[in-house]
């Protein structure tokens, strides 16, 4: 394996880490989202809330990797379809993130 080959492989594998990160920070979110608005617990709420900003400071951070990625390698077939995946992944996980802080703000109404 050449040089270039090399550094696109640890891009990719640094991005896939990031991505998988990501999802279980959002995974423990929408499950404490889910404990605490059933217990009524307030304080754990509102610690969802603001979990919730370093998630997105992530995503933003993974969408800037993935950019440079392709600005670095000019990926083409396979590698631009898995940036391609991941930029639509991590708009869901930002989602999902939402959802898990709006779930108590929508039961106090």
């Amino acid at each position: 394996m050449n040089g270039y080959e090399r550094r696109l492989a640890e891009d990719k594998r640094e991005i896939r880490r990031r991505v998988v990160a990501v999802g279980e920070r959002v995974r423990a979110a929408v499950e404490m989202s889910v404990e605490s608005l059933l217990r009524g617990d307030r304080a754990e709420c509102a610690r969802v809330i603001l979990g919730d900003l370093p998630i997105n400071r992530e995503v933003r951070s993974i969408n800037k990797l993935c950019h440079a990625f392709i600005a670095r390698h000019l990926p083409s077939a396979g590698h631009l379809r898995f940036v391609s995946a991941v930029l639509q992944m991590n708009i869901g996980l930002e989602r999902i993130g939402d959802y898990a802080v709006t779930s108590w703000s929508s039961r106090r109404r």
